[in-house]
């Protein structure tokens, strides 16, 4: 009960609108519906992945306030595929919420087992961008995702920081803010497997806030992406 709370706190802070109609993809490794801690009536469909890509995408059009994809760029051969027919079935002022893995995320560097590779420092052995004839799975640097997103036509994107990870969200941080209390006194690093850690993974956050590329390792990243304007007015959760 204690992890389902924890993962609850992904979403649960997000303003959904009253009523809103939201499908949530389903990666090959990862169910989402419990992340969604919210009320307000709101109607939730969900959709494995390549169920999502090969046929719902077809007839769903301008259909959804929200679809929220966790891991789920991870999980496809191509992204930009999967993030078009995303805009094609969300409503014109509709949003896709996109949860990520980071390339660079801090725990990869402390000894955490890297995703989608078998080891560790795989995903830092990779660091080639995605392309249509280089398709395999794989983690993507923050501005590779946001390259996606606009080249799909997703202009206007909120980014925010995620720690230890999406399972255990204590800290979601606004790209455009920077902590300013000291992260070895407010943050615990968690790990699937702490046996090869060697890292104290809260004193390098705090190094990387004074020379300002906290955000650059942050180990997941949420999403906020939509064709309107959107307010920028939360800033930590």
């Amino acid at each position: 009960e204690v992890d389902n709370f924890m993962s609850n706190g992904l979403l649960a802070w997000y303003p959904f609108s009253s009523e809103a109609k939201i499908l949530i993809l389903n990666s090959r490794n990862n169910s989402t519906n419990y992340f969604l801690g919210c009320g307000n009536n709101i109607n939730i469909e969900s959709s494995d992945l390549d169920t999502f890509i090969n046929s719902y995408s077809r007839y769903a059009t301008n259909l959804y306030d929200y679809i929220i994809g966790i891991l789920a760029i991870e999980n496809v051969d191509n992204p930009v595929d999967l993030l078009l027919k995303t805009r094609k079935c969300l409503k014109p002022t509709g949003k896709l919420i996109l949860v990520t893995d980071n390339k660079l995320g801090l725990r990869y560097f402390c000894g955490e087992k890297t995703l989608n590779y078998n080891g560790f420092f795989g995903n830092l052995n990779a660091l080639s961008s995605f392309s249509e004839s280089n398709n395999t799975k794989k983690n993507f640097l923050k501005a590779e995702i946001k390259d996606f997103l606009c080249s799909c036509g997703f202009n206007n994107i909120n980014c925010y920081s995620i720690l230890p990870n999406l399972y255990k969200p204590q800290l979601i941080f606004n790209e455009n803010y920077t902590p300013t209390e000291k992260m070895e006194n407010r943050y615990i690093p968690y790990y699937e497997d702490s046996d090869n850690i060697f890292l104290d993974e809260a004193k390098i956050y705090d190094a990387l806030i004074k020379n300002n590329v906290f955000h650059e390792f942050a180990n997941n990243y949420l999403f906020e992406c939509s064709n309107f304007p959107l307010e920028s007015n939360i800033f930590q959760i």
